[in-house]
């Protein structure tokens, strides 16, 4: 203003050009009663080089997504006394890399209410999208109110549901819950359905690392080029029982077990693969990229290939499903883990395979992928007591698991075609009797799991949020089907002529 009022023209001039920029700090510089967006959304692949330094200079930890930056500028333009609220996609109260904004809301804020829609919450439209207020101060202790939308497909149903939910607070999608509780979760992810008890027995039982060291498996970078279908090589290049590294390249053989997740089955299976681990992994510990110089394989893990211990299907489309492993080395999609102590092998087997692993792993990895670092944040507990019992559970349901994954060809224990096992006089009788087998025992490692599901049920003290059934369709045995079958004793025939 003085520039202005003098006679020097180029004060004047140049006063002139920063007179927008300083009305544009004066707006920025303002705090405000409430503050209302609904921020843009981009994620950090998506920002050009100088906007993603920007933010990773200004806005460290919340840089992941545009909008995380913009919420945190947000609440700067509040006042000590104000109200915030956002429409967001509702990634940020889940996915780990957005811990560092629900760990800054729960500790600097309060997340006073929220609701989450359903996907298809907006017409035209399918997105991950909830709405959400916060006050600018943290307030201890203070109870918020949350609406879940869920279950309520379709735009038409998001407003209606959310009134009900306000005049009705007993209908069930409606839930009161302390921010500060969120905490009381590994990664404090915005559980706000969770009950007391599940939340309890976060913050008092041990994490599973405590118990076991937790591994992603190998990436060959070229899986085509390593791995072979364990039929498809030679068997006196090939070794299935290595206890250890050292014994592997002193065999010199070439091939061994590799586990690489695969389909939905519990306790024992899915041995179809095998790697070229010939003298120490030398081929692939050298695979070379010829553009960058760089080894492209990694995560070798050589401190735990042929040990014994427990893996997993990292991806999944509904529940986990765990299997033992020995003698073998494991891949990314079958991540493995492995106790300090070799009693707790089956007892980790048995709670990764128990129905309480789909209510916890849901609150640390609401995606479908089950990363090492996702199971070893999982609560474990159960009563030494116990442990003969579950021990001798596990047992069983393995050697069920073994006995159907072995008499099938596809299995390198195979020896027999299960309705000549039978041991009958007539191909009818053998198959009525195969077939009372094969119900047999998927009866009874229904009653086994059930009973494994109940251990785990009542050591946690959720018996009013579980119950111990196990669906027909989660017996992961192969069901008797005659037509299946009699193409399987066909085959087998033509195997013993050749």
């Amino acid at each position: 203003n003085t520039a202005l009022a003098s006679g020097d023209i180029f004060a004047q001039q140049s006063a002139q050009e920063l007179l927008p920029l300083v009305q544009q700090a004066i707006l920025l510089a303002k705090q405000y009663d409430a503050v209302i967006a609904n921020p843009p959304y981009m994620g950090n692949g998506y920002l050009n080089p100088l906007l993603k330094e920007f933010l990773k200079k200004n806005y460290g930890g919340f840089e992941k997504d545009l909008f995380s930056a913009f919420m945190i500028r947000n609440l700067g333009f509040s006042n000590a006394s104000g109200q915030l609220g956002f429409m967001s996609p509702f990634v940020w109260m889940f996915i780990s890399s957005y811990e560092n904004l629900r760990t800054h809301f729960i500790d600097n804020a309060t997340i006073s209410s929220l609701i989450q829609l359903e996907y298809s919450g907006f017409d035209g439209a399918t997105v991950p999208i909830c709405t959400f207020t916060l006050a600018k101060t943290h307030i201890s202790d203070f109870i918020g109110s949350y609406v879940r939308l869920s279950d309520f497909k379709g735009a038409e149903n998001q407003a209606p549901k959310t009134l009900e939910a306000i005049l009705n607070p007993s209908c069930g999608w409606f839930f009161n819950t302390k921010p500060d509780d969120f905490k009381k979760i590994p990664g404090s992810p915005i559980a706000y359905w969770v009950s007391e008890r599940v939340r309890d027995v976060f913050e008092n039982s041990p994490p599973l690392v405590k118990i076991a060291d937790t591994r992603l498996g190998m990436a060959t970078a070229d899986n085509n080029k390593f791995l072979r279908l364990w039929h498809e090589v030679n068997m006196n290049k090939t070794s299935m029982g290595e206890k250890n590294r050292e014994a592997a390249q002193e065999s010199q053989k070439k091939w061994f077990p590799y586990q690489k997740g695969g389909d939905f089955r519990k306790w024992y299976g899915n041995m179809d693969y095998l790697v070229n681990w010939f003298n120490d992994g030398q081929d692939i510990r050298n695979f070379i990229d010829k553009k960058t110089g760089k080894v492209r394989s990694h995560n070798y893990n050589l401190d735990y290939i042929f040990k014994e211990g427990v893996t997993w299907n990292a991806l999944s489309s509904s529940d986990t499903s765990a299997r033992i492993s020995k003698s073998s080395l494991f891949d990314n999609a079958g991540s493995s883990l492995f106790p300090f102590d070799p009693k707790y092998i089956k007892p980790c087997l048995a709670f990764i395979n128990s129905k309480l692993i789909k209510s916890l792993i849901k609150l640390i990895s609401p995606t479908l992928n089950y990363q090492p670092g996702d199971m070893g944040k999982l609560p474990f507990y159960f009563n030494e007591i116990q442990l003969p019992d579950l021990s001798n559970i596990v047992s069983k349901l393995v050697s069920i698991a073994k006995s159907d994954w072995d008499s099938y060809e596809t299995s390198w224990d195979f020896t027999e075609n299960p309705i000549i096992r039978t041991q009958q006089l007539n191909l009818e009788q053998a198959f009525i009797t195969w077939q009372q087998q094969n119900t047999d025992a998927v009866s009874e490692m229904k009653r086994l799991e059930e009973e494994n599901n109940k251990l785990f049920i009542d050591a946690y003290g959720l018996q009013d949020e579980l119950t111990p059934d196990v669906p027909d369709e989660q017996i992961t045995l192969t069901r008797a089907n005659r037509e299946k079958d009699s193409q399987r004793l066909v085959s087998y025939a033509l195997g013993c002529m050749m």
